[in-house]
């Protein structure tokens, strides 16, 4: 009798490992649903967004993030179609938390940059874009951004130098090239 208690225990305690394993493997399968459920949404709400359907992207990026509030990427489309209704200051809060997830997200800070620039705060916008000039895998477009920005400031020989940045990583950029030909010919 007392063999088969501890066969027992024994074939308990087995068991009770398989439906621990059991239940990790669920919760593994359903947290990956959610996020594949997210990445489908936010890539629904990308194509809304492109659509001219801000609200539309905005509901969708925001079902994003309450199925998986750590996806910068959402913030930061989030912040997008804020940004194109208008709502600054929120668009801003969402590249801010896109970028308190990922740092090194280069999406997020030259969107933010370009925010900066838009309401004319150029000081901040230069920031933004030399950040992102170190973390964007092709900155032909942070450079240009950053050149912009330095001309609204007046800082005209680190605009031209940025311009040149961007043309040299990328000789098909017409806005740079077109900002560097337009300021050659106004100091000629």
């Amino acid at each position: 009798l007392g063999m088969r208690l501890e066969t027992l225990k024994e074939d308990i305690a087995r068991l009770e490992e398989g439906i621990e394993a059991v239940r990790k493997a669920l919760a593994q399968e359903a947290q990956r649903r959610s996020r594949d459920e997210a990445m489908a949404l936010n890539s629904r709400g990308v194509a809304l967004y492109h659509r001219g359907a801000a609200e539309a992207a905005e509901a969708a990026f925001r079902s994003v993030i309450e199925l998986d509030p750590g996806f910068a990427e959402a913030h930061n489309n989030l912040g997008l179609a804020l940004s194109r209704q208008g709502r600054d200051a929120e668009a801003e809060a969402s590249f801010q938390k896109a970028l308190e997830l990922a740092p090194a997200m280069a999406e997020a800070i030259n969107n933010l940059g370009f925010l900066f620039h838009q309401n004319m705060q150029f000081e901040k916008a230069v920031e933004m874009f030399k950040r992102s000039t170190l973390e964007a895998r092709d900155a032909s477009v942070a450079y240009t951004n950053l050149g912009n920005a330095c001309y609204r400031l007046g800082r005209y020989s680190e605009a031209v130098d940025a311009w040149k940045k961007a043309v040299e990583r990328d000789p098909l950029n017409e806005p740079a090239r077109d900002a560097l030909k337009m300021f050659q010919q106004a100091v000629v």
